[in-house]
């Protein structure tokens, strides 16, 4: 039992050197520098476009959209216009959570639903970073750009301040 646990910690260990192994990709140093650095594209009109990850999915109705770039790779894409999202708790054991949240920590009103308990709500602008999933092609007529708009949003976010994790 003991050589089958070393075996196992042995080939963990490999998997982990080479998922690290140097000159694999960019270090972390240089992941953060390029996501703290994000920068939007050309815009186009979008509606009807829709982002989906897991349980969670955005109707990007009307409006406009452009990819967002850290480095030279399309990491995501940000949009202002009219949008919806929903989210659906199917797991019985978040439901609860969600469902207490939701009551108690914002202006969100939850549905019990046969699917199980749903979110709905609306928003004006989304930055949607979705670098392991595949993005919607932003194919449409050229619009106004959103860099000022989206400069304006990441100065905005960038005063938030909340205590780090080990806090809580």
């Amino acid at each position: 039992m003991k050589s089958l646990r070393a075996v196992f910690i042995l080939g963990f260990c490999l998997f982990l050197r080479s998922a690290v192994a140097p000159g694999d990709g960019p270090g972390l140093a240089e992941i953060v520098e390029r996501f703290d650095h994000l920068r939007v594209g050309d815009a186009v009109a979008v509606s009807g476009l829709r982002l989906s990850a897991g349980h969670f999915d955005c109707t990007l109705k009307s409006g406009r959209a452009a990819p967002v770039r850290a480095g030279d790779e399309i990491v995501g894409l940000f949009f202002e216009g009219e949008g919806s999202m929903e989210y659906v708790s199917v797991d019985p054991v978040e439901a609860v959570v969600v469902l207490f949240d939701t009551k108690k920590s914002s202006g969100l009103k939850a549905e019990k639903t046969g699917r199980g308990v749903v979110l709905r709500d609306a928003f004006r602008r989304l930055l949607w970073l979705a670098k392991a999933s595949p993005l919607p092609e932003l194919a449409g007529a050229p619009a106004v750009s959103l860099a000022d708009t989206f400069r304006k949003e990441r100065v905005k976010f960038a005063r938030m301040h909340t205590a780090p994790l080990s806090h809580d």
